[in-house]
């Protein structure tokens, strides 16, 4: 059985209507595969193995920097 959201595939919608459905839609659209840890590492560089907690001070003076 084809899941409901498929037969609006060839339907012409409202523009309103289709803004309200865009989560939706996009939800179930056929998406690209994962990149496997080869990849990953390719496009972003090795893991980081511990991440800095910033305070709120931290946040504030970046905020203010830009």
């Amino acid at each position: 059985m084809s899941h409901p959201i498929r037969h609006l595939r060839n339907v012409r919608l409202d523009d309103k209507l289709q803004a309200q459905l865009e989560p939706f839609i996009n939800a179930h659209r056929p998406h690209e595969s994962t990149l496997n840890r080869v990849q990953l590492r390719r496009e972003f560089g090795p893991p980081v193995s511990t991440i800095t907690p910033l305070s709120f001070k931290e946040i504030c003076k970046q905020v203010k920097a830009l």
